[in-house]
C-alpha cells in the first residue's frame, strides 16, 4: 500500500478544478492513497470578517490570538474540511474527513 500527502491551498479551494479530483481518483485506482492536507486563508479571513475581527499577518504569516483560533478551528472543520468531502464524495471519490483533534 502506497501514500501521498498533497496540499491544497485555500484560495484552490475556492474554485477547485474538477480534474483535482479525477487525478485524486486515478491515484486510486493504481492502488496509490492520497492524504489531502488542505488550507482556508480565504475562507478563514470571510469568517474573521464576518465577526469583524481584521486578520493580523506578520511578514506574510497569520497572526492567530484566541478568537481568531477558536474561528478558524470552525471554519477549518466545520466548513471547509466538510465541504472538501463533499465535493470528493460527489464525484464518486470515496473520502473521510479528519483533524488533529480527533487523535
Amino acid at each position: 500500500m502506497k501514500f501521498i500527502v498533497i496540499k491544497i491551498g485555500g484560495s484552490t479551494l475556492s474554485d477547485m478544478h474538477p480534474s483535482i479530483i479525477n487525478n485524486i481518483k486515478h491515484l486510486r485506482s493504481n492502488n496509490i492513497y492520497p492524504i489531502i492536507v488542505h488550507g482556508g486563508g480565504p475562507f478563514i479571513n470571510e469568517a474573521l470578517s464576518n465577526q469583524q475581527i481584521d486578520p493580523h499577518f506578520v511578514n506574510g504569516l497569520r497572526v492567530t490570538d484566541k478568537a481568531t483560533m477558536t474561528i478558524t478551528k470552525h471554519t477549518l472543520i466545520a466548513d471547509v474540511n466538510t465541504a472538501l468531502v463533499a465535493q470528493f464524495n460527489q464525484h464518486q471519490c470515496s473520502a473521510i474527513g479528519l483533524c488533529g483533534l480527533d487523535a
